[in-house]
C-alpha cells in the first residue's frame, strides 16, 4: 500500500488546483481515447506503421494511469475544499443577504432624491397648482406621470445610515471570508498525488 503524504496549502490555492486539475482530467481522457489506422499492404509501411500503433497503445496506456491519477486526485481536493469551506459558506450567504438589502434601500433612496419626485406632503398643493393653472386641460394630474417619494426627510436619512450600517458590515465579512480563505489546510495524498499537485501548483 502506498504510504500517506500530506500536501498543505491555502483554500484558495486549493481552489486553484481544482481547476487545473480539470483540464489534466480533460487533456488525458482525450489521450487515452484516441485510435490509430494501420497499414497492412506494403510489409514495410506496415512494420512501421505497427511500431508506431504500438507506441500509441503504450502512450494511451499511460495517458488511462494519468487519467486514474489525476481524477482520484480531484476528488480529494474537492473533498478537503467542502470541509474547509463549512465556515465560509455560511458567511457567502450572509453576504449575500446584506448586499440584496442594501441594492433594494439604495434603491428606494434613489426614487426619493429623484428632483421630479413630489412628497406626499407637497401632493395637494401640486394638485391644486394644477387645478388653477390656465394650462390646466392640458396638464391635468396624471399619477402616471408624476413620480411620488414615500419617504419624508427623516425616514430618508434614516434609510440612508441603514444603507451605511449594511455596507459596513459587508466590508467586514468580506475581510473574514478573505481570511478564511488564506487558512492552510492539509490532505491525505499518495507520492504520485502528491508530485502531481507540485507539477500543477508550479504552473504560477
Amino acid at each position: 500500500m502506498a504510504e500517506s503524504l500530506y500536501f498543505t496549502t491555502s483554500i484558495n490555492r486549493f481552489f486553484k488546483l481544482q481547476e487545473r486539475l480539470k483540464q489534466e482530467i480533460a487533456l488525458k481522457n482525450q489521450a487515452f481515447r484516441g485510435g490509430a489506422n494501420i497499414s497492412l499492404r506494403n510489409p514495410v509501411a506496415s512494420q512501421l506503421n505497427l511500431a508506431r500503433f504500438l507506441e500509441l497503445r503504450d502512450e494511451g496506456t499511460a495517458a488511462l494511469e494519468a487519467y486514474k491519477l489525476a481524477s482520484s486526485t480531484y476528488l480529494k481536493i474537492r473533498q478537503a475544499i467542502g470541509a474547509a469551506s463549512a465556515t465560509t459558506s455560511g458567511m457567502l450567504a450572509e453576504l449575500d443577504l446584506l448586499k440584496a438589502q442594501e441594492t433594494l434601500l439604495s434603491a428606494v433612496i434613489q426614487t426619493a432624491l429623484d428632483s421630479a419626485a413630489l412628497s406626499l406632503d407637497d401632493l395637494d398643493a401640486y394638485k391644486q397648482d394644477l387645478l388653477q393653472s390656465k394650462e390646466s386641460s392640458a396638464n391635468a394630474f396624471n399619477p402616471n406621470t408624476v413620480v411620488i417619494s414615500l419617504l419624508d426627510k427623516p425616514r430618508r436619512e434614516a434609510l440612508q445610515a441603514e444603507v451605511e450600517r449594511l455596507r459596513l458590515q459587508s466590508f467586514a465579512l468580506q475581510e473574514k471570508v478573505a481570511e478564511a480563505n488564506q487558512a492552510r489546510v492539509s490532505v491525505a495524498v499518495t507520492e504520485a498525488e502528491s508530485k502531481l499537485l507540485h507539477r500543477l501548483i508550479g504552473q504560477g
